[in-house]
């Protein structure tokens, strides 16, 4: 259903009355919102507080802590550690770091403690 609405006063009543009391109430609380008039405004500070922000220090724990399945094969956890070094922001040592990753997961798998049985001889 389009209402064709072209005032910009207009627009910015009904965004903020569809969105709802609670998000009506946080709009109150954020900074450079506009006055009553600008609809541009508005949306723009809605969309900035809402849209996902990337938490890079927390991209890049996960990224080291990746360990590769017992079932997975290379190739498959090469490409894991491919995809979570893109929010990593490593820019030119994305490669560097994902053999880094890859040299560290053998040697973590490589060291698997297998204890000693003994056996007595009568």
């Amino acid at each position: 259903m389009s209402m064709n609405v072209t005032d910009a006063s207009r627009k910015r009543a009904l965004l903020l009355h569809y969105v709802g009391e609670e998000v009506n109430d946080l709009f109150e609380t954020l900074p450079d919102k506009g006055d009553d008039k600008d609809f541009k405004k508005a949306y723009e500070a809605l969309t900035q507080y809402f849209t996902p922000k990337k938490n890079v220090s927390f991209e890049i724990l996960k990224f080291r802590n990746l360990k590769q399945e017992i079932h997975e094969t290379v190739d498959a956890f090469h490409t894991r550690l491919q995809i979570a070094a893109k929010y990593c922001e490593f820019g030119d040592n994305k490669d560097k770091e994902i053999k880094a990753r890859s040299r560290d997961n053998k040697q973590e798998t490589a060291t698997i403690f297998v204890p000693f049985t003994s056996f007595v001889i009568n």
